[in-house]
């Protein structure tokens, strides 16, 4: 099996990075003839080109070589990364240096620093709790995170992506029939703005949505999208190559999960970063801001996916299927409750409480704060469990145990023999619950 998953993961890799160019030339060819005129528009092209070309081929070749490396059982390497503090310290720079290209439209770096606030808050976050679980001696293996990194950009962004927009017709043809049958005039007036947006435009007057808060099915619908299913389906696709190592390695340790899971939220959110990023100019918002907004989303993803994947371990390995499924519900609250409040101050915005016009009501101001207290529990979370569980672990011995083997993909059963320390006590051998270098 575990050869199996080494040249599925070669092929994804190629047929991703592959794709990702004939998508890119795509874009190109419509930007070209014209679809979606206006400067603003060419510019949104632009990046996306850029951002498909780079992340896409990127992560795709990544994935390739790793799994190339692996099925020829290749010397181990263990994960090193830049310190975060220098990571945070590049992407100041790369913000300003972004905005000020933005401001003079240098063309030739606006993909790259585009791509770049969008790649490192995810860099960071992996070093972050990177950083922490070496403080307590251990590590993961370089190869593996930068599957996990790969699936999430690629894979988990993509299943995503084709899921979610079911999910989003399903409940417009809903809202659809409940309007038809109870508000005929409110459907007229959103067809009437909808011909009103003209591509490449400017941004259309979005008080003509205000009757739409006043819809109890639209909040719901809202509420069901945003704050349940969106989470629910982005938390299941990053935190599934949890259980795809755990085909090629029948017992993975807590570190794994957690480790695996946050590489795969900091791919998804680097993707997710750079698309909305480009996406969210239409809104007339400065570049840096929109991207220093997602940098925050990151954590987000970041936090709930390692949390997911720390489930799908307690399930796989330790056969703790409530602890599991705790753990997933968690990430899937965390994940859904960062959409709600920021989805949240949008609709009140429009409803009349603007943050930035100083007149702002209290509903908005508890969200606003609640989010910064979210997002700081996610950043404080992702070191304080990384380094909880390497702390329960006996880290070196695992590197060492690990190295020798001569692979840093995850082995089976089979090949785990080194008698280690591990989570004793909570249903995993000694023998089997070790890091995976």
């Amino acid at each position: 099996m575990r050869k199996l998953i080494t040249i599925l993961a070669m092929s994804f890799g190629l047929l991703a990075a592959l794709a990702s160019v004939g998508f890119a030339a795509l874009l190109a060819i419509a930007g070209g003839q014209g679809v979606g005129r206006g400067a603003q528009t060419a510019l949104q092209t632009e990046l996306l080109i850029g951002s498909v070309l780079l992340l896409g081929v990127g992560f795709g070749l990544s994935l390739a070589w790793a799994g190339w490396r692996a099925f020829s059982d290749a010397p181990a390497r263990p994960l090193r990364l830049t310190a975060w503090g220098w990571l945070a310290f590049a992407l100041g720079i790369v913000l300003v240096v972004g905005q000020a290209s933005f401001s003079a439209r240098i063309s030739l770096l606006l993909p790259f620093v585009h791509v770049a606030a969008g790649f490192l808050p995810a860099l960071l976050f992996i070093s972050l709790a990177a950083w922490a679980a070496a403080r307590r001696g251990a590590r993961v293996g370089r190869r593996a995170m930068l599957a996990g990194l790969a699936w999430g950009g690629l894979g988990a962004s993509a299943l995503a992506a084709v899921l979610e927009t079911l999910l989003a017709l399903v409940l417009l043809v809903l809202a659809f029939v409940w309007f038809q049958a109870t508000d005929p005039a409110l459907l007229t007036r959103l067809a009437e703005f909808a011909r009103n947006v003209q591509p490449g435009g400017q941004p259309p007057d979005l008080t003509a949505l205000t009757p739409l808060l006043r819809s109890p099915a639209v909040i719901l619908g809202v509420l069901i999208m945003l704050g349940l299913g969106a989470p629910l389906i982005e938390e299941a696709c990053k935190a599934f190559a949890v259980p795809l190592v755990a085909l090629s390695a029948h017992r993975i340790s807590r570190l794994d999960g957690f480790m695996f899971g946050l590489a795969a939220g900091a791919g998804f959110a680097a993707f997710e970063g750079t698309f909305y990023g480009a996406v969210g100019l239409s809104t007339g918002a400065d570049w840096a801001s929109v991207m220093l907004l997602r940098a925050g989303t990151t954590a987000i993803h970041c936090f709930a996916s390692a949390l997911g994947g720390l489930g799908w371990q307690s399930i796989l390995t330790e056969r703790r299927w409530l602890r599991g499924l705790a753990l997933g519900a968690v990430a899937v609250a965390v994940h859904g409750a960062w959409n709600v409040l920021a989805v949240g101050q949008g609709l009140a915005s429009l409803a009349g409480g603007d943050i930035g016009s100083g007149v702002v009501g209290p509903l908005t101001v508890a969200m606003f704060v609640l989010m910064g207290l979210l997002w700081l529990a996610a950043v404080a979370g992702l070191p304080a469990v990384a380094g909880r569980i390497a702390g329960r672990i006996a880290g070196p011995i695992a590197v060492a145990s690990e190295r020798a083997r001569g692979s840093d993909w995850p082995a089976g059963d089979e090949e785990r023999q080194a008698p280690l320390n591990s989570d004793l006590g909570h249903g995993v051998s000694p023998q089997d619950d070790v890091l995976n270098q």
